[in-house]
């Protein structure tokens, strides 16, 4: 927890600083930046192997981590994508498409990730269904949760694959908003679906 602790506050701060760099100067500062996004790796390993460290046995392995990546990469290449909004807009159409690509590359990326998890998560719990009604019930809550989850990310999914092929840029911003919230209500039904597991 404490290692935890000390990650976040640093990405904290150093998220901040970069900001404000980047409000006051107009432009990005890349090191910091970088040094920024190096930071946020480290936190996400350090929250994921907390969990991974713990005393249930269907939290412990890589799947952990593989589940708190693929959160991460989905919801940030989304959140980034919001936040270049004025720089997109001042592309032209397909100059703005293919700046989203690397972007939308990330998200399949952090859904690959996600969906890893999942395999390794159902495989842990299937031998242990026979054990209790409380794991019966847990497996039985934990499949609904994550059916309606990619049923969730797979729109969103949808909506960028979309834009980067055939919408006009001057939609963007409703569109990555609205895949944004789309993602974060399906990745909260993954996190449910976690620690009714765990738990």
């Amino acid at each position: 927890m404490s290692r935890e602790i000390l990650f976040t506050a640093l990405f904290i701060g150093l998220l901040f600083l970069t900001l404000v760099y980047a409000l006051v100067k107009k432009q990005l500062p890349t090191a910091l930046l970088g040094l920024t996004a190096l930071v946020g790796v480290a936190d996400i390993f350090v929250m994921s192997a907390i969990y991974d460290h713990s005393r249930f046995i269907l939290w412990q392995g890589w799947g952990t981590y593989a589940g708190f990546y693929g959160s991460a990469f989905m919801m940030g290449s989304l959140l980034y994508a919001l936040c270049l909004w004025p720089q997109l807009h001042q592309l032209a159409e397909d100059e703005s498409a293919r700046a989203m690509t690397p972007l939308l590359r990330f998200y399949l990326l952090g859904f690959v990730l996600a969906t890893v998890a999942v395999i390794v998560m159902f495989s842990a719990v299937a031998p242990n269904l026979a054990q209790g009604i409380s794991i019966k019930t847990a497996a039985v809550n934990v499949g609904t949760l994550t059916l309606w989850r990619y049923l969730l990310l797979g729109i969103a999914l949808v909506l960028l694959v979309t834009y980067v092929t055939r919408l006009p840029r001057k939609s963007l911003p409703a569109l990555l908003s609205l895949a944004l919230m789309i993602t974060i209500t399906g990745e909260f039904l993954g996190r449910y679906a976690f620690f009714s597991v765990g738990g």
